[in-house]
């Protein structure tokens, strides 16, 4: 005697809902391979969400510390801009963002940086802490 599985439409995932999870899934192992400082496997991951949806907030965030944390502070900027547009009021985000400007020896757009990170609530003392930074 065989046993067979029926799936219902209770559990079978809409295409939208299975594209979610399979993303979820690539995520979460990514995010394990940057924890165990795997970066190569980890920007592959965050790369694979990337091309399927070039605007998700965590792999762009995830994947710009990953390239501050590999000495590539260039590849990080536009990373951490579009999770900004996401996301503006993330305070420790206009730090990274800052990091990647100076980092990358764009000391005019870190500059301006810091004042839209005030406009949106970053506190003025980390304001000025990054200030001095600046050459």
């Amino acid at each position: 005697m065989t046993t067979s599985l029926a799936f219902n439409d209770a559990t079978t995932l809409s295409p939208k809902a299975q594209r979610e999870q399979d993303i979820d899934l690539v995520m979460h192992a990514a995010i394990e391979y940057h924890r165990k400082a795997e970066y190569s496997d980890a920007r592959t991951l965050y790369e694979i969400v990337l091309n399927s949806d070039d605007d998700h907030v965590d792999a762009n965030y995830h994947l710009g510390v990953l390239h501050m944390q590999t000495g590539d502070p260039a590849n990080a900027v536009p990373l951490f801009e579009r999770v900004l547009g996401h996301t503006p009021n993330f305070a420790q985000l206009w730090v990274y963002y800052f990091n990647a400007l100076v980092g990358s020896n764009q000391f005019e757009a870190a500059r301006a940086s810091l004042f839209l990170a005030q406009e949106y609530g970053v506190p003025v003392e980390a304001i000025n802490a990054l200030r001095a930074q600046l050459p």
